[in-house]
């Protein structure tokens, strides 16, 4: 017999029954979704393992009962305005060789799926155009697929199928809107992250545009304190002691995973026992927690370093190591603040930023403390936008930019403090016009400009011509 704790605290996706919070997020959903019965495309993003595919699956768990008998009844009639309301779910990681037909039959069998739960009859021709015969018949239904794991429309082979059938299904389909929940990689580098996040931006303007489908973002997050609480002792009190509760919420904070993952190392510790645990017991709790954890803060930590940011791990370490483990940010670059997020490192409360995990905090803290913590700087050169923020003696100077400014400080910057920067490829910032001395000016006027205004912050020249190779950036000392 299956413990019922071993099934709520899992680290794969959770089901519907322990699903607690993002009492927001199913609102847009739902409401996005069908609003003025007009197509809308959906689009979820948030941190590794935050819980995206828990709620689509509570989304769609959700439409089956109408929202019958959950603490979410009030949101679902709210929102849907008494729909009907079907969430075919579709996850892309399954489309493994990305051929059409693959594609095409993986719809297939997700829709009539979908429709043999809305029908007493049977689904008799199963094919993609009889399929949205179907559903468009269904006049009372409103639908809202559910697509997981959209980063795979990265991949151009399915994302041409996947364009060609919600193509059919936009057209033929009048009550549909269309959710494209995209996760993130542990394993890409911070400047990965960033390019891909521009990829998959053309992806969804593709997909909006050639089905004129209007456009909302809805973001996940950590969880807020009293929902921690509440997954934790909504369904098992009689199994976690307060103080035993009130440890988790120290060490996991509000990470879905980290709450996840505590749980089940302080159940296994308690597997022998009919008590709370011990001081003793529960640091081995935390011991177990921090080795599995090691692998993703080395990966976190290279990530930041990768930003050519100096001040972005002095700036996830005085967050760590602040008593409250609170401070207020402010001119942080964009690419920093996805970073931190992206890994649910922080999460902003009110004005300040917050790192609730425990664990978190001491891996990084120790991480610094054995002599991986960079050079700090007190100056320092980003860009936000269009405008460059220079630091200098602790006082901030913002400069504006033009787009190729922009383009060429952010190269530089990303190559890091003294490295080259070849002219080949400053030279890409414009496209090629054929005549390789006439972009070559262009080059040389807009680094002239720069310097210009550059220099009077600086006090001296900070793009250093490397003649007949490139341009390298010193940093201000």
């Amino acid at each position: 017999m299956i413990n019922p704790t071993q099934e709520k605290f899992t680290l794969k996706p959770l089901s519907p029954q322990y699903f607690v919070g993002r009492g927001e997020q199913v609102y847009r959903i739902l409401y996005n979704g069908l609003i003025a019965r007009t197509p809308n495309l959906l689009i979820l993003r948030g941190p590794q393992r935050i819980g995206r595919t828990s709620l689509l699956y509570f989304t769609q768990a959700l439409a089956r009962t109408n929202g019958a008998n959950t603490d979410y009844a009030s949101i679902f009639k709210e929102s849907t305005n008494k729909a009907k309301l079907s969430c075919p779910y579709i996850d892309l990681r399954v489309l493994s060789s990305g051929q059409p037909e693959e594609v095409k039959t993986t719809f297939i069998e997700v829709l009539a799926q979908s429709l043999y739960e809305q029908s007493s009859g049977d689904i008799s021709e199963k094919t993609l155009y009889g399929l949205v015969e179907a559903m468009a018949s269904h006049s009372q239904y409103h639908f809202i697929l559910l697509i997981d794991r959209a980063e795979h429309l990265l991949d151009q082979r399915i994302q041409a199928t996947i364009n060609d059938i919600l193509g059919v299904l936009n057209d033929a389909v009048p009550n549909l809107g269309i959710l494209l929940s995209f996760g993130a990689s542990g394993e890409l580098s911070a400047q990965d992250v960033i390019h891909r996040t521009a990829e998959i931006d053309q992806s969804i303007e593709s997909i909006s545009s050639l089905m004129n489908l209007v456009r909302y973002d809805i973001d996940i997050g950590l969880l807020q304190p009293y929902e921690a609480e509440q997954f934790l002792t909504e369904a098992s009190p009689a199994y976690f002691s307060k103080e035993e509760v009130n440890w988790i919420l120290d060490m996991a904070g509000t990470h879905p995973y980290l709450l996840n993952l505590a749980s089940i190392l302080t159940l296994e510790q308690k597997q022998s026992s009919q008590r709370s645990l011990t001081t003793t017991e529960l640091n081995i709790v935390e011991n177990n927690a921090l080795n599995q954890l090691k692998p993703r803060i080395n990966n976190i930590w290279k990530r930041l370093s990768d930003l050519k940011d100096y001040e972005a791990l002095d700036l996830a370490l005085t967050i760590a190591s602040s008593p409250s483990h609170a401070i207020a940010i402010s001119s942080v670059s964009e690419e920093l603040v996805s970073i931190l997020e992206g890994e649910g490192l922080v999460q902003k409360s009110d004005s300040d930023w917050v790192m609730p995990s425990g664990l978190f905090r001491r891996l990084l803290l120790e991480h610094a403390e054995q002599g991986n913590k960079p050079r700090t700087n007190s100056n320092s050169m980003h860009v936000s936008g269009n405008t460059l923020i220079i630091r200098v003696d602790g006082i901030s100077h913002s400069v504006a930019l033009t787009e190729k400014e922009t383009k060429i400080m952010e190269m530089l910057l990303n190559a890091g403090p003294d490295e080259l920067v070849t002219n080949e490829d400053l030279l890409r910032i414009w496209l090629p016009s054929g005549n390789e001395l006439n972009d070559q000016q262009k080059l040389s006027q807009r680094l002239k400009a720069l310097r210009n205004k550059l220099k009077p912050i600086l006090n001296e020249n900070p793009i250093e011509n490397v003649y007949g190779a490139g341009y390298r950036l010193k940093y201000p000392k």
